[in-house]
Order: C-alpha cells, then structure tokens, then sequence
C-alpha cells in the first residue's frame, strides 16, 4: 500500500458466509452440478462485479478519496468466478472512476466440509464425480464450512487530504 493510502473499512458490504444447509447457491449450480455452461450461467461475473465496483466507489467517495489505489477481494471457490474474467469486468466499469486504476487482488478460499458424525473438516473437490466421503469416519454425512465466500475484504484509497500533504 502507498504510504499516503489508507485502507477503508467495508461493514456495509455483505459478506456471504459458507451454506450451512448442504445446499448450492443458485449462482453455483451450473458449474458445480456438472450443467453445460452457457452465457445466462457464466456471465454471473457481471452482475457480481457491478455490485463491487458500486460498494466500492460508493465507500471510497464516503472516504472523501481522490483515488482507488487497491481492492482486495475474497471469493469462494464454490461461487466459480472466473477472476480473470471478473477482472476485466472490473477494469471496464471502473472507467471514469476513483476506482480506474485500481490493483485488484483476490483469496481463493477452497471447499471444506465438516463432518457430521465426527467433526472432521476436510476439504472438497467440486470438480470431482467422485462420491464425498469423510477421511476419518467414511461417512457421507457432511455441512459445508468454506469455500462460498464472497466479500470485499478491503479498499486501499487515497484521500484529499492525504494527496493535499503529500503535495506540501
């Protein structure tokens, strides 16, 4: 981070936490049920990312930021976004923004179950066929724990008065 950047908090920004149910999310099932892909189930990325790139400028602006310098971003595997895809997409409606030049980086979070029999958190293959099973007990009996994040953990900026200092 630039030394005349500071970073922003996001509370206001939903953080999606791991399905406790078992469930996919709508937005995974194409990818995770083995459904051809088609543009109606990739283009998800889209949608996503003009909701990060509104809570983005939106917090930057709250900030009084003159400049966008950093995003970090966390997103589960299960939620299948292709990030160099969401990256452009990105770029792209950062046009004409605080947000223009921002470095946008991501954390992967993999898949993890916890087992129901024995607690065992073990993780998850999605792109596999093959019938999950806990390495411990052998049961199939499982919650999902990560891997369906999907949140904005930071934004670096760069405020008025900060570019003001740093000109004197």
């Amino acid at each position: 981070m630039p030394s005349c950047a500071r970073r922003v908090s996001i509370s206001s920004f939903p953080r999606t936490p791991a399905s406790k149910t078992g469930t996919f999310p709508p937005i995974c099932a194409p990818a995770l049920t083995g459904a051809p892909f088609s543009i109606g189930t990739t283009m998800h990325e889209m949608a996503l990312c003009t909701e990060v790139v509104d809570n983005v400028v939106a917090a930057a602006e709250e900030a009084d930021a003159v400049t966008v310098d950093g995003v970090s971003m966390v997103i589960g595997e299960m939620r299948d976004i292709v990030v160099d895809l969401f990256d452009g997409f990105f770029h792209f409606l950062t046009r004409d923004t605080i947000a223009e030049n921002a470095v946008v980086s991501y954390v992967t979070v993999p898949v993890t179950v916890d087992c129901r029999v024995c607690g065992q958190r073990f993780p998850v293959n999605m792109r596999s066929e093959d019938l999950v099973a806990c390495p411990r007990c052998g049961a199939s009996d499982y919650v999902f724990a990560t891997g369906n994040e999907f949140f904005i953990e930071s934004i670096d900026v760069t405020t008025r008065s900060e570019q003001l200092d740093k000109t004197i």
